[in-house]
C-alpha cells in the first residue's frame, strides 16, 4: 500500500512541474504607401510596391503564424496627356 501511495505521490508532484512552451508565434505585417498629385500636361507618375515575406519553420513549430500585407497607390491627376502606372505585387511564402 506504501508503494501505491508514493507512487502516486511521485505522479502527481511530476505533473504539477511546469514545462517550457514551444509554441513560436510569429507575426509579421508590411505597409507599402505611393501618394502622387499631378497638375499640369505630359506628366508620367510609376509607382510600384513590392511585398515578400519568405518564413520557414523548423520541426518543432507548432505556434500560429500572422502575416499581413497591405499596400496603398493613389493619384490625383488634372491636366491632358498624363500618364499614371501603378503595380503592387505582394507574395507570402509559408513553409511548415
Amino acid at each position: 500500500m506504501k508503494k501505491i501511495i508514493v507512487t502516486l505521490l511521485a505522479l502527481s508532484t511530476l505533473g504539477a512541474i511546469a514545462f517550457p512552451s514551444h509554441a513560436q508565434d510569429t507575426g509579421n505585417s508590411q505597409t507599402g504607401t505611393n501618394v502622387s498629385t499631378v497638375d499640369g500636361n505630359g506628366n508620367r507618375v510609376q509607382q510600384s510596391n513590392r511585398q515578400s515575406i519568405d518564413t520557414g519553420r523548423g520541426r518543432r513549430g507548432r505556434g500560429d503564424e500572422v502575416n499581413l500585407q497591405d499596400a496603398l497607390n493613389d493619384s490625383d491627376v488634372k491636366g491632358n496627356r498624363n500618364n499614371v502606372d501603378q503595380r503592387n505585387d505582394q507574395r507570402i511564402r509559408s513553409r511548415r
